[in-house]
């Protein structure tokens, strides 16, 4: 009997480290969903933008009229964006069907360019986003640690809180648990009313669940 409940405890324990490992799946694809998501929202606006501006169906040229002057040359598609927005978008293109390599340096641009623009805590947060699902934990720590140290005291949109927590998976990608536990522990004090606050009181069930109250 004794046997039979040793043996019922050693399955209940592994089937909770599976149901543990599968939380952190889906928390990943759910994340590279509304990275999807808004993506396909962003290309909708250049498009619609792209179509406004192209000219209309000129009418058939009279041949009887006397030439023209030629019209201004007009910047190739390819030239270089003018504005913040144009910037981001360029990036973001990237980012989004998974050109990680020329997103980050779209971005690293567009924070060079503007380094307080209305979308430079969020583009400092791809990078860091670009770098972990390329595997590169150790840039993605770096870049998180940007937007905590230049965005803290900023408007973010989340992206800060978002930034601690990501921290927090990617020292579990590099088996540094007590780093892991310790950022989720600073997210659930200094933003404990976050989205990401709720996903480190998930991962810290799993890792440390003697802190939880």
């Amino acid at each position: 009997m004794l046997f039979r409940s040793n043996a019922a405890a050693t399955n209940v324990s592994a089937l909770s480290e599976r149901v543990s490992e599968n939380k952190v799946q889906v928390q990943k694809v759910t994340q590279e969903v509304e990275a999807v998501k808004k993506g396909v929202d962003m290309l909708t606006v250049m498009v619609t933008q792209a179509l406004a501006q192209m000219p209309a169906n000129a009418p058939p040229a009279d041949p009887n009229a006397p030439p023209s002057a030629p019209a201004p040359s007009t910047p190739a598609s390819g030239g270089v964006p003018a504005s913040s927005e144009d910037y981001y978008n360029r990036a973001f293109g990237d980012y989004v069907v998974g050109q990680w390599d020329l997103a980050i340096q779209g971005f690293q641009e567009y924070l060079k360019r503007f380094p307080q623009g209305p979308q430079a805590a969020h583009a400092q947060f791809s990078i860091g986003e670009a770098y972990f699902f390329m595997g590169k934990y150790d840039d993605a720590l770096n870049a998180y640690g940007l937007v905590i140290k230049n965005y803290k005291d900023a408007d973010s949109g989340g992206d800060v809180p978002d930034a601690i927590y990501k921290q927090g998976v990617a020292h579990e990608q590099l088996k540094h648990v007590p780093q892991a536990i310790d950022n989720y522990k600073l997210l659930r004090k200094d933003y404990p009313n976050s989205t990401a606050a709720l996903q480190a009181t998930q991962a810290l069930r799993r890792l440390d669940p003697n802190s939880i109250k």
